[in-house]
């Protein structure tokens, strides 16, 4: 990987190149055809931080900070739809921003409206009660033979 430009320029490069609307596996696939060897998970984390709408991308450093997105270096993707991407266009997509609520955690929203937190893994209020076990089954070898007879 030698003199290879930073992922958020491959993406851009591959957006331009596909044309948009893309997908993301399009993008990912360009950039292995372009840049062989670039890692699947770096080009999706880049995608992330540079696609507007995208709840997570505020858990990367570049967009913990508060601001409005109209920096074409991280601000440059929208998600239309699950796995689709476009170009980001304000006045299409609306003025989407990063903010900070009162308890400091980070957020996107649009046009200044509700703020947008990225799915979070909670636990149940209740723990179900384990499964009744199961009763043991016989075990039955399976030889060589059995195995082909029963085919």
């Amino acid at each position: 990987m030698d003199h290879y430009p930073p992922v958020r320029v491959m993406i851009r490069e591959a957006v331009e190149e596909l044309g948009s609307p893309t997908t993301n596996t399009a993008v990912r696939d360009r950039i292995e055809a372009n840049y062989p060897g670039t890692n699947h998970g770096t080009i999706n984390a880049q995608r992330m931080v540079c696609t507007v709408n995208q709840p997570s991308r505020i858990h990367y450093p570049e967009n913990q900070q508060a601001r409005v997105c109209d920096d074409p270096r991280y601000h440059v993707l929208y998600c239309p739809s699950r796995a689709r991407l476009e170009w980001f266009r304000p006045e299409k997509h609306g003025a989407w921003s990063i903010a900070q609520d009162d308890e400091g955690n980070f957020a996107i929203c649009c046009d200044d409206g509700e703020l947008i937190y990225p799915q979070r893994q909670e636990r149940p209020a209740v723990v179900p009660e384990p499964a009744a076990p199961r009763p043991p089954r016989a075990a039955t070898p399976i030889t060589q033979a059995r195995r082909w007879q029963d085919c």
